[in-house]
């Protein structure tokens, strides 16, 4: 017995229905997967951000300082005392006169390179230290959170210290 036309097409239409429906929960299987690896993906980037730069890897270049500026001389100072200064006593350091005119024109430069997260950073009220100082402290830690570490110093089997002959 052959089958309607409308038979064959709700036939049909059921088959379409089928394959399309297939498709539908195959697409969101995919988006699904696409949404978990772009959630991977960023929180990778975000540990990637945290970590300390490697030694080779490519950085920023520096940001280049005019030779002899207050700034300049400022950082040299700091690179000296490996410690954050207050802005009088690098005043002091760079042989300017303290007052208030130039107190505030290097901490205004000082604190425009802060404000930008370049060589500076503020640790206090009008006093800077060098942003190079914390990328080498992050570096020691890395390194001491890498794992216990211990210096062996040989002990001499003797008790008794070696003489020392005191005629020469």
């Amino acid at each position: 017995m052959p089958i309607s036309a409308r038979a064959a097409i709700q036939k049909r239409i059921d088959k379409l229905q089928t394959e399309l429906n297939s498709l539908h929960n195959q697409a969101s299987e995919i988006f699904g997967e696409i949404e978990s690896r772009e959630f991977a993906l960023q929180e990778l980037e975000a540990v990637k951000k945290s970590l300390p730069d490697e030694e080779g890897a490519e950085s920023s270049p520096e940001i280049a300082l005019r030779r002899g500026s207050d700034a300049s001389k400022a950082r040299d100072v700091l690179r000296e005392v490996r410690r954050p200064q207050h802005v009088d006593r690098l005043l002091e350091a760079l042989g300017k006169e303290v007052n208030k005119k130039t107190r505030a024109s290097l901490a205004g430069q000082l604190a425009f390179y802060a404000r930008k997260n370049q060589i500076f950073e503020k640790t206090g009220p009008n006093e800077f230290g060098l942003l190079e100082w914390k990328k080498q402290d992050l570096e020691k830690k890395a390194f001491l959170a890498d794992g216990e570490y211990r210096i062996a110093v040989p002990i001499p089997d003797d008790d008794e210290p070696p003489a020392l002959d005191l005629n020469n």
